[in-house]
């Protein structure tokens, strides 16, 4: 991975590869404003010195991320939930990592897609078991 950095700085410039990697920056940022705004999400890492966002739910809901993520995958995003490590078992969080492929108009759109799968989970509609560990097993693979 350092060597595919090396050659993105060689072939951009430094100019050139600071100007992408302060646009994943923002696209990360306003990723994050925008979960912020569903007022859904507690954002954890709102992508300002990595392009990484990382969030939990606010309040204890009918259904986990895990479930979330599971049910995005079907509008075609991976966006990763799991259960943090050991001391922190207890914590559930969802991780997105922005690419410089990755858009503004990705971002509204993943937004988008999340209230609505939340929407959807909101409604009655299940998959799997809610509780920790409940629904892992049936869920270990897509994640």
């Amino acid at each position: 991975m350092v060597v595919a950095q090396y050659y993105n700085i060689l072939r951009f410039g430094r100019a050139g590869y600071t100007e992408i990697m302060k646009n994943i920056l923002e696209v990360a940022q306003e990723l994050a404003k925008g979960l912020e705004s569903l007022g859904r999400f507690e954002i954890l890492n709102k992508g300002e010195k990595l392009p990484i966002i990382a969030f939990k739910q606010k309040n204890v809901t009918e259904y986990s991320l895990l479930q979330l993520s599971h049910k995005l995958r079907e509008r075609g995003w991976t966006v990763p939930a799991y259960y943090l490590p050991k001391n922190a078992e207890d914590i559930e969080i969802m991780r997105i990592v922005i690419r410089a492929n990755f858009t503004y108009d990705m971002a509204a759109i993943l937004v988008a897609d999340i209230e609505k799968t939340c929407k959807f989970f909101e409604k009655g509609a299940k998959i799997g078991a809610k509780g920790k560990g409940a629904h892992v097993k049936d869920l270990a693979n897509i994640c």
